[in-house]
């Protein structure tokens, strides 16, 4: 152990993450005393702070894919998020948790908190500065951290990398073409240029598709809109989600079959089975909807019809409970086939969309307005407009969007100097999920040759292939709040002077 006066703990990325983490610290790091104050940085060159990518000022129809009752920022409160929105919107909302609302909601939310978090810390001993640059390197010279930007060179005592997801994948190189946007956020920002009359080509089928078609809708677009990528896959209906007690699939049933040397994805499947068998469910009809051959509109009015498979809510929650321990504990190989073979399917079961968005999509595909193209093969610039081939047809639009959420990450560009340092420094190892290494429990980065504990942390997006949960906000909230706890124990271990 060692003595620290000022303890220092930087934080790298301005937004969703960082809020989050911000929360967490405020309610878990030690109380200091005068003498010791301590300093959290937050390096962020950009504006607006703590709202990320999706949860930005955007138009009303662009809302959360999850109820409001699983977003809170505080993980020991999980009403924290409802009480809030209910006393925005209306103070007698008993229902604020149930509902889907503007994603910018949850944005005022999360800077409101970000806000909050900096007066508690502020009561504690601890003072948050903004940093507004770019870090390019942290360097672990000795006990401490040396995160530099252009123009400082700070001595941390801690570092936690929140860098955000990456920017759009353009799978068809496409970017620079007239007509093509690459990025669909801000949805209003993005389809602002559109012709209301163009034929669009939205690449991708996922939740961030939904969004753009959301958005379409309300801007009461009239030209085709073609939903396309390789699986075809649209996300399921969410169906309501009663209440279930695990029994089978749990964190003490797989990590007692991992120590047998017993647990893989056969493993898996059969605990989620079992589940579904005590709560009375078919796991068959789960296993037909992943491997299930259908058109995705066959199967979004099958899930509207009748929500499907049942039992799905079950599956749902298991993420949130066991998810993450349910991933970390698999063998290499299975993870590999699951992010090569089942990831959209699985995604499309686990990430659904709100009954309300399902809706409208159904809705414009009955007036034929709406397609989707499952088989993409290319698209291609044509004459100002863009070609795009599938398995089975070629259609033309006048504008394409990219919507591409591939299974592997790749880390943002502006990140990536900044990673590849750290690699190549030994202070972080390549995950074959996209992002870097890190330990499950706590988040510390994992060294490739370094036998001291890390100081380092990430959160989020980078943290992709040791975790396969990354964006959701319960799982980014859960790892802060194991973030802020480690750091609370580290502080104590070093001295620091507390209150």
């Amino acid at each position: 152990m060692y003595d620290v006066t000022r303890p220092t703990i930087a934080v790298v990325g301005g937004g969703t993450a960082a809020a989050c983490l911000l929360t967490a610290l405020s309610r878990r790091l030690p109380a200091l005393s005068a003498a010791a104050r301590g300093t959290v940085l937050v390096y962020e060159p950009r504006r607006p702070l703590w709202r990320g990518r999706v949860y930005q000022h955007d138009a009303p129809e662009i809302i959360t894919n999850v109820p409001v009752s699983v977003m809170s920022l505080h993980d020991d409160d999980p009403a924290h998020a409802a009480r809030w929105l209910a006393h925005r919107l209306d103070e007698h909302a008993p229902d604020a948790g149930a509902r889907f609302v503007p994603r910018q909601l949850i944005g005022d939310y999360l800077v409101a908190e970000a806000e909050a978090a900096q007066r508690r810390l502020l009561a504690r001993g601890w003072t948050v500065r903004l940093v507004p640059e770019l870090v390019d390197r942290i360097a672990p010279p000795g006990r401490r951290l040396t995160v530099f930007t252009r123009n400082t060179a700070t001595a941390c005592d801690f570092a936690v990398l929140c860098l955000g997801g990456p920017e759009p994948a353009d799978p068809y190189q496409l970017a620079g073409h007239p007509g093509y946007i690459a990025r669909p956020y801000p949805v209003s920002d993005s389809l602002r240029t559109l012709s209301s009359t163009a034929d669009i080509a939205i690449i991708g089928t996922g939740l961030t598709a939904v969004d753009l078609v959301a958005g379409l809708a309300a801007r009461r677009h009239q030209g085709r809109i073609w939903l396309t990528s390789r699986h075809g896959i649209l996300p399921a209906v969410r169906p309501p989600a009663p209440a279930h007690r695990f029994t089978h699939l749990t964190a003490t049933r797989l990590r007692l079959l991992a120590g047998r040397g017993r647990y893989d994805l056969a493993a898996l499947t059969r605990l989620v089975a079992a589940e579904l068998a005590s709560a009375r469910f078919d796991a068959a009809a789960l296993a037909r909807e992943i491997i299930k051959r259908e058109s995705p509109l066959e199967r979004l009015h099958r899930h509207l019809a009748t929500p499907s498979p049942r039992g799905l809510h079950i599956l749902q929650q298991a993420v949130g409970l066991v998810g993450q321990e349910a991933w970390h504990l698999l063998p290499p190989d299975d993870k590999h086939r699951i992010l090569a073979e089942f990831h959209p399917v699985v995604m499309s079961l686990i990430s659904p969309m709100p009954p309300r968005n399902a809706r409208m999509l159904a809705g414009l595909a009955a007036t034929g307005q709406l397609a989707v193209l499952p088989g993409l093969r290319a698209v291609t610039p044509y004459n100002g407009t863009f070609l795009v081939r599938t398995r089975t047809c070629t259609v033309r639009a006048g504008a394409a969007i990219s919507a591409v959420t591939p299974a592997v990450h790749a880390v943002h560009p502006d990140a990536r100097p900044l990673v590849d340092g750290l690699t190549r420094d030994g202070a972080a190892v390549p995950d074959p999920g996209g992002g870097i290494q890190v330990d499950f429990r706590t988040a510390r980065v994992t060294p490739s040759a370094r036998p001291a504990p890390s100081a380092l942390f990430a959160l989020g997006d980078l943290t992709h292939g040791s975790l396969y949960f990354t964006s959701g906000m319960p799982a980014i909230v859960q790892r802060a709040a194991d973030i802020a706890r480690t750091l609370s124990t580290g502080l104590t271990g070093m001295r620091v002077g507390c209150a």
